[in-house]
């Protein structure tokens, strides 16, 4: 996994990843969702308007599009929050898929993975490796030895940031991801480059990051 630190300006943050990706990151304070927007107002170009309309019902939530000025399509955004920061991103020119998914690098956070995660496959199994680890990934997984623990074998924290960076990108949720091994979610990228990075959002706190871009 790729390390990359994490400096503030103003407590903000602009990097070039994954080829072109924009990402910026920033405390939210209580009003996260405007921190998050007034992200990506900065990673867009001028004259962008943000959209965000729930095809099912109308209301203001679902995923967030941009328009230009002229009325044509913007470029594709995604925004994650973990431990009372926010991550917002700009996918380059010409992208058709894209997602990312931030969260915290620590203890509390690796529990929840591995539980969610062994609620569809056994933690542990060749079965639950292969669920969380998206297709690209697989040749760099550690192959098991012997001695090896179940926790050895167990999911990490980047393999679900994967996971839920690949939904965003399909547009689906992680409920509706099914794969083939019973009712782990399918992490097969197909056709999607995914690229994870450990961040340090401040001194004491770190997060893994994760974007899908097709």
């Amino acid at each position: 996994m790729t390390r990359t630190t994490v400096f503030f300006a103003q407590n903000r943050i602009a990097r070039h990843l994954n080829g072109g990706v924009r990402v910026a990151v920033a405390p939210t304070g209580s009003d996260r969702r405007g921190v998050s927007r007034g992200l990506l107002g900065e990673l867009l170009p001028e004259g962008s308007t943000l959209v965000q309309v729930c095809p099912a019902c109308g209301g203001a939530h679902g995923a967030i599009r941009v328009r230009l000025s002229s009325g044509a399509p913007g470029r594709l955004v995604s925004v994650s929050y973990a431990g009372g920061f926010a991550a917002a991103a700009v996918a380059p020119e010409g992208a058709s898929a894209f997602g990312i998914d931030m969260e915290l690098d620590d203890a509390a956070t690796l529990v929840r993975v591995r539980e969610a995660l062994a609620a569809r496959v056994p933690v542990g199994t060749e079965a639950s490796r292969d669920a969380a680890r998206p297709a690209l990934h697989r040749d760099e997984a550690r192959e098991p030895a012997p001695g090896d623990t179940p926790d050895a074998l167990a999911p990490t924290i980047a393999d679900w940031t994967r996971l839920e960076a690949v939904a965003k990108a399909r547009g689906t949720g992680l409920r509706n991801a099914r794969g083939a091994a019973g009712n782990a979610p399918d992490a097969h990228p197909r056709g999607l480059d995914v690229t994870d990075a450990i961040i340090d959002l401040d001194a004491t706190t770190r997060a893994v990051l994760s974007i899908a871009l097709a």
